[in-house]
């Protein structure tokens, strides 16, 4: 669960009405089942800077940004804002997180 997220009802910790850019790229990763070390590696950066991302601490570059959604195989916008390509909340995403 990342650090600061509170457990929702159904023991999920992901809800997109309150998920940050760091909520997003851990959800997307994790739903791929790739690790943090996995991840890193495959965009150039330490893991420390992934991590780093993931709790919100820092932010990528636009390069990494592109790269990330490349990797996590989701669009830019809904990397940034959780809506997808029609504008709207990505509500697929949230249910999946639940399980």
């Amino acid at each position: 669960m990342p650090d600061g997220k509170s457990v929702t009802e159904d023991g999920g910790w992901y809800a997109n009405d309150v998920a940050t850019f760091g909520d997003r790229v851990r959800l997307a990763r994790e739903e791929l089942g790739i690790t943090p070390e996995d991840l890193a590696r495959k965009i150039g950066v330490k893991k420390k800077t992934l991590l780093s991302w993931e709790d919100d601490l820092a932010e990528p570059r636009a390069n990494r940004l592109l790269m990330l959604s490349h990797c996590l195989g989701v669009s830019l916008r809904w990397l940034l804002t959780g809506e997808d390509e029609a504008g709207r909340r990505d509500q697929d995403r949230s249910a999946s997180a639940k399980t």
